[in-house]
Order: C-alpha cells, then structure tokens, then sequence
C-alpha cells in the first residue's frame, strides 16, 4: 500500500509540474499576442494624432 501511495504522490506531483509548465507557457504566448494586437492598434492612433495636430498647427498658423 505505501509503494503505490509513493508512485501515486509522484505521479500527482509530476502531473502538476506539467500542467504548470503548459499553464504558464499558454499565459506567456496569450500575453504576447496581446501586446502585439494592442501595439498594432496604437500605432494608427498615434499617426491619426500627430495628423490632427498638424493640421490645428497650420489652421491657427493661417488664421495670424
């Protein structure tokens, strides 16, 4: 009985190291997918930005 509560215990505690491992990598990759989504998105906004403020720029610039 105690030889399969050890294969047991080394086993469960296997089973767990995987399934942390599999756990963390899946969290890294979904993370770095974001950030590449969410960088993508960001850099028309920031052209979209400096778009507007050079055309107030020259407006007020006409205006004088």
């Amino acid at each position: 009985m105690e030889e399969v509560l050890q294969r047991f215990t080394a086993w469960f505690i296997k089973f767990a190291v995987v399934s942390f491992i599999v756990l963390l990598s899946t969290h890294l990759i979904a993370r770095s997918i974001r950030s590449k989504k969410k960088q993508k998105k960001e850099s028309p906004d920031q052209t979209s930005t400096e778009t507007v403020e050079k055309t107030e720029a020259t407006s007020s610039e006409e205006t004088s």
